[in-house]
């Protein structure tokens, strides 16, 4: 026979949930990526949190920010407890860093006819002024391949050569 024995301790509540530093996204915009949600009155009376979620939450950020072409940008968070001196109540202060934002200065074809250029301009996330993001080239590029396959070349192959700033990290 096995017995458990579970204490729980005391229940935390999660009073507060703040962002601050963001100027690029809203705060709304933020939120609604994130799993952590301090207490609401009927569906989460206790608000909803984990470190594992919290850490979620901030890699959605950072990731929504690198779509949107800012690459260097560091987040940091505060945890406290017994929040303004009410026992088990918790607040979470989120902290952004926010970097430089990069565009897409100028785009070339090589290798591509004048009369190609329109329809697969239809098909680009990144065109000229829009924020860089690794992932809209690498989408980009598979839409042009598809383009040429769908148009009868099968062995057609593409190569990207993104001019980046030299201090590009892609560290947080």
């Amino acid at each position: 026979m096995i017995d458990y024995h579970v204490d729980l301790g005391v229940r935390h509540k999660i009073v507060k949930l703040e962002i601050h530093g963001n100027r690029y996204f809203d705060t709304d915009t933020l939120r609604e990526r994130m799993s952590v949600i301090p207490a609401t009155l009927v569906r989460y009376r206790y608000g909803r949190y984990s470190r594992a979620a919290l850490e979620r939450d901030l890699d959605a950020i950072r990731n929504l920010y690198r779509a949107n072409g800012s690459a260097m940008w560091r987040s940091t968070f505060r945890l406290l407890d017994d929040y303004n001196g009410a026992k088990a109540h918790i607040a979470i202060f989120i902290d952004i860093k926010e970097g430089p934002q990069w565009f897409v200065s100028k785009l070339t074809f090589e290798g591509v006819s004048a009369d190609a250029r329109p329809p697969l301009m239809l098909l680009l996330h990144s065109t000229e002024g829009q924020p860089y993001s690794d992932l809209n080239i690498a989408t980009d590029r598979d839409n042009v391949l598809d383009y040429y396959f769908n148009n009868g070349y099968p062995a057609a192959n593409s190569t990207l050569h993104p001019s980046l700033p030299p201090s590009r990290t892609t560290s947080t």
